[in-house]
């Protein structure tokens, strides 16, 4: 194997390039991730001392033409499809280092949250909806994640209100063409690369299915599941999603787009407006049970004093 191909394959260097300047006047304040091809600054840009944050390739990737076309990729991607709870990039370029910047989101990622337990499904919804949000933008113009994950999610709170923002498209791709997205040409031929993060991963994916929109209903429903769990599952390979998801204990509506979202690809939502709307019909009718319920216990309330009285 050469030095080249090799590099893709190795952990991340310990790179840190926090005090120096990307781009002319993006100061890089401090690390705040580091992954394998990348570190993700926190920034100031030093024309309007806005923050942002900055994502600056590994230098010893700038000679890989697939990364860095999937780097400037990932950067036109979040700047061309926009969406609340997805995260947008405003620049990039190669001044200092290969670059991209991005909205600097001031949150707690998600796996942090799950790392302290498992989430109450009550509390669970919204942030889903959240994401599902964010993916629908993706599907909607013909674009897949392929590493949803705890790790890639971050929660935003405003005062009693949280959002769940989706990050990361450094693995993303253009799976049906829609129309309307400028971007740098994809690679002649087709990684066999397995992009995901383990625990997140279709089934099929593993079998060298493509990362298509039902792979990420799948991840969407691992994500959920290990928030409701306070762990990720188990490889898909050897555990049946679906029984992981039948003992959480949930209403059964709920429930039932859990299972929806983890089944076998037949039976599976065709894509994040699907299953944003099961989620949102099965919510509507988790609350109409309970309003009837509490109707009749008032009911049976009254009927109680009357006969006393």
């Amino acid at each position: 194997m050469s030095e080249d191909v090799d590099l893709g394959l190795r952990f991340p260097k310990n790179h840190d390039f926090s005090g120096k300047t990307v781009g002319q006047h993006y100061k890089l304040n401090r690390r705040i991730g580091l992954g394998g091809t990348a570190s993700i600054y926190a920034a100031t840009v030093t024309t309007t001392m806005a923050a942002v944050a900055v994502k600056v390739l590994h230098p010893e990737h700038n000679q890989d033409p697939d990364l860095v076309r999937r780097f400037l990729q990932e950067g036109q991607l979040a700047a061309q499809i926009r969406h609340p709870c997805l995260v947008p990039a405003y620049d990039l370029g190669w001044i200092g280092g290969r670059y991209t910047v991005f909205e600097l989101v001031e949150g707690r990622s998600l796996a942090a949250q799950i790392a302290e337990g498992a989430l109450p499904w009550e509390r669970t919804v919204p942030l889903m909806l959240d994401l599902l949000a964010a993916l629908g933008a993706l599907h909607d113009r013909g674009v897949t994640h392929r590493d949803i994950s705890p790790n890639n999610c971050m929660i935003e709170v405003d005062g009693d209100t949280e959002r769940c923002r989706l990050l990361d498209l450094g693995y993303a791709r253009v799976f049906e063409d829609k129309g309307g997205l400028v971007l740098t040409p994809p690679e002649a031929s087709e990684s066999m690369i397995i992009w995901g993060s383990e625990g997140f991963v279709a089934p099929e994916r593993l079998r060298g299915h493509a990362g298509d929109y039902k792979a990420d209903i799948f991840s969407m429903g691992a994500l959920w599941a290990a928030m409701l769990n306070g762990q990720r599952l188990l490889d898909a390979r050897d555990t049946d999603p679906v029984s992981v998801a039948e003992r959480i204990p949930l209403p059964a509506p709920i429930g039932a787009v859990l299972v929806g979202a983890l089944d076998v690809r037949a039976r599976r939502y065709d894509n994040a407006a699907t299953m944003a709307e099961a989620l949102r019909a099965a919510v509507a009718e988790v609350v109409a049970a309970e309003v009837a319920a509490a109707e009749v216990a008032a009911a049976e309330v009254a009927v109680a004093e009357v006969t006393a009285a």
